[in-house]
């Protein structure tokens, strides 16, 4: 039972790091970033992001608290 938690919290924190990783991805690709003004789109953005992050941390540390 324990490596099969192992492994779905595994794909769980590499899905959040995957998330994050298109969510900038996607910033790179609006005209607005591409012109230079990246501030505007990560203001409206910035609850998107903040959230993510929220989420993984307290994800990670129950992981770990869970695994141990």
């Amino acid at each position: 039972m324990a490596p099969l938690i192992l492994v779905l919290f595994f794909i769980q924190d590499t899905a959040i790091l995957f998330n994050i990783s298109i969510l900038f991805l996607l910033f790179s690709n609006t005209f607005v970033f591409q012109a230079g003004l990246g501030n505007p789109v990560f203001q409206k953005f910035k609850g998107t992001a903040l959230l993510t992050a929220v989420f993984f941390a307290p994800s990670i540390f129950l992981h770990v608290w869970v695994i141990t």
